[in-house]
C-alpha cells in the first residue's frame, strides 16, 4: 500500500490517481492520514459530506487517530485493508478523473483493541407496557469492538450512568444486537434510560444520552360475577352487597383495593327461558372494579370462575360476609343473607376507562362519593350506627353509601349501643334506672343500663329492684309466694 504524506503536493497526488483511468488502482490502494489531505484530493465528489464523516467520527472518537483509505469496494467489504474498517463511502473517490464506479473510500482505524468504544446514537423508545420498555439504539463505535451492550433505566437522574443505583437492567446483550426490552418497571412511572457500550478497555461502559420514557398505568376491568339465588332481599341491600364484595375478594385473592361497585349490582327474577340452566329463580350480579394487578380479563375470569364455582369457597364468601356485617352492627342484614341460598354462577371480565384520580371527582355523585382504584363507589364500611369510614372529615358513611353531615334520621339508623337518634346523631337512651323503664327507647322496650334499648327489662335479679326484685322471663316482678309470716319464696 503507497503511503501520501501530510500536506502533500496536488502534482503528487494527481500522479498517484493516474493509476486511477480504469481499474481505481488495481495493483494499490492509497493511504491519505490526513483528514485535510483526504477532503482536498482532486475529484472528491462531495467535501461536505466527506467532512461531515470525519466530524462524526471525531465527536464520537476523540482520542482515536484516523485513517482514510481511497480504494476498490471489493478492498473494503473483504477487510483487505490493514486496521478495522469502519465504512464505506462510494462518493469519496467518485469524481471526474475517476471513471470506475467502484472506487471510494474506506474509513479504518488502527489498533481497535485498544479503543474504547464509541458512544451509542439515537436512543429510541420503540414501546411501552405497564411493567417494560422496549428500546432501540445504533452502534456509534464505527467500527471499535463492542463486547455487548447494558441498558439501564433508573427512576431518578443519576450523575453518573455507570451507577449501580439503577431501577432495572439488561445486561449483556451481544455486539450486533442494537434492540432490548427492559423488564420489572412500576406502571404509571419515569425512567431516564442510557445504552452502555462495552469492550475490554470500557468495562464499565460508555453512556448513551439519557431518553425520558414512562410507563402507562395498569389497565382496568369490570368484573361481573353471576351468582343463582333463591331470594333477592338480601341482595338489594347495598351493605350486603359490599360485605360479599369484601368476602369474595378475599377469598378470591383479589388486591385489596379493588373497588366494589355496588350500584352496578343488581338481583332480578331469570327468565324462564333461562330458569331451566340455574338452581334458583333469581340472578345477583357483583360488581368489582380495578387493576387487578395487572392480570388480563383471562386470568381475572379464571380466579372469579374458581371461587364462584366451587360450593365449599363459594360458602366460604358468605360466612365471611355475614360475618363482616355482623360485626359492623348489622345483624338484622346478617341473617338475612345467612337465609338466602346462593349455588353459584359464572363471571365475565371487560376492559373500563377509569372514572376518578381523587374523590374530589366523585363529590357530585350522591351515593359513589369515594375514589377507590380510579372508580367512583360507595362510602365504606357500612355500619350502625354510621362512622366516618372513607367518607371526608365530619361526615357519616350512611346505609345507602353516601356521605352525609348527619349519622341519623331515625332510630333505625342506630345500633343497639347507642340507639336512639336526637339531632341528627345517635345516643344512649335515657334515663337508665333501675328497674329499667321504656324512657326514650320505641314502645316494647326498655332502656337499660349502658344506653342501650332491649325489649328485656332484666337479665338477673340484679337489674331489679324495689317492689319488683324478681327478674323473671326478662320482666321484673314482686316475689313470691306473699305469705304471713313471709317465707323465702323465689327470693
Amino acid at each position: 500500500m503507497a503511503l501520501v504524506p501530510k500536506r502533500a503536493t496536488w502534482s503528487i497526488l494527481l500522479t498517484l490517481l493516474g493509476c486511477l483511468s480504469s481499474v481505481c488502482c488495481e495493483e494499490e490502494a492509497f493511504l491519505l492520514d490526513d483528514p485535510v489531505d483526504f477532503c482536498g484530493v482532486p475529484g472528491t465528489a462531495n467535501v461536505r459530506a466527506c467532512r461531515f464523516i470525519i466530524g462524526e467520527l471525531e465527536d464520537q472518537n476523540p482520542t482515536l487517530d484516523f485513517d482514510f483509505v481511497c480504494s476498490r469496494k471489493e478492498d473494503c467489504k473483504n477487510g483487505g485493508l490493514e486496521g478495522q474498517v469502519v465504512d464505506w463511502y462510494p462518493s469519496g473517490c467518485n469524481g471526474p478523473k475517476i471513471k470506475n464506479k467502484l472506487c471510494g473510500c474506506c474509513v479504518f482505524i488502527p489498533m481497535p483493541e485498544d479503543v474504547a468504544p464509541g458512544i451509542p446514537t439515537n436512543l429510541e423508545e420503540l414501546s411501552a407496557t405497564s411493567s417494560s420498555v422496549t428500546l432501540a439504539w445504533e452502534d456509534g463505535s464505527r467500527g471499535v469492538p463492542v463486547e455487548t451492550y447494558t441498558v439501564r433505566c433508573f427512576d431518578n437522574e443519576p450523575e453518573d450512568c455507570t451507577s449501580m443505583d439503577f431501577f432495572s437492567e439488561v445486561a449483556g446483550i451481544g455486539r450486533g444486537i442494537e434492540e432490548a426490552t427492559v423488564p420489572e418497571l412500576a406502571p404509571n412511572s419515569a425512567y431516564n434510560c442510557f445504552v452502555l457500550a462495552v469492550n475490554p478497555v470500557e468495562p464499565n461502559g460508555v453512556c448513551s444520552t439519557a431518553l425520558v420514557v414512562s410507563t402507562p398505568p395498569l389497565p382496568d376491568f369490570r368484573l361481573r360475577i353471576a351468582l343463582s339465588v333463591d331470594s333477592c332481599t338480601a341482595f338489594e341491600q347495598t351493605a350486603v352487597i359490599e360485605s360479599f364484595c369484601a368476602a369474595f375478594i378475599d377469598e378470591a385473592g383479589f388486591p385489596t383495593n379493588t373497588a366494589c361497585l355496588a350500584e352496578e349490582s343488581s338481583c332480578a327474577e331469570v327468565l324462564d327461558g333461562r330458569r331451566k340452566l340455574l338452581d334458583e329463580q333469581f340472578e345477583a350480579t357483583i360488581v368489582l372494579g380495578g387493576n387487578f394487578d395487572g392480570e388480563d380479563n383471562e386470568e381475572i375470569e379464571a380466579k372469579a370462575n374458581s371461587v364462584s364455582s366451587n360450593e365449599t369457597r363459594l360458602s366460604n364468601v358468605k360466612s365471611g360476609a355475614v360475618g363482616l356485617l355482623d360485626d359492623n352492627g348489622l345483624g338484622d342484614l346478617a341473617d338475612l343473607l345467612e337465609q338466602t341460598n346462593i349455588t353459584g354462577g359464572s363471571s365475565s371480565a371487560e376492559d373500563a376507562e377509569p372514572e376518578c384520580s381523587t374523590s374530589d371527582d366523585c363529590q357530585d355523585l350522591a351515593t359513589r362519593p369515594v375514589c377507590t382504584a380510579e372508580f367512583c363507589v360507595g362510602c365504606g364500611p357500612i355500619r350502625r350506627p354510621a362512622a366516618e369510614g372513607s367518607c371526608p372529615g365530619e361526615t357519616f358513611c350512611r346505609l345507602d353509601g353516601s356521605c352525609t353531615p348527619e349519622q341519623c334520621e331515625s332510630n333505625t339508623d342506630c345500633g343497639a349501643a347507642s340507639p336512639i337518634c336526637v339531632d341528627d346523631s345517635c345516643t344512649a337512651c335515657s334515663p337508665q334506672e333501675t328497674p329499667a323503664v321504656q324512657g326514650n327507647c320505641p314502645a316494647g322496650e326498655f332502656c337499660r343500663q349502658g344506653g342501650r334499648c332491649s325489649t328485656s327489662q332484666c337479665d338477673t335479679n340484679d337489674d331489679c329492684t324495689g317492689t319488683e326484685p324478681i327478674c323473671s322471663n326478662g320482666s321484673c316482678t314482686a316475689c313470691s309466694p306473699q305469705e304471713a309470716p313471709a317465707v323465702q319464696g323465689n327470693c
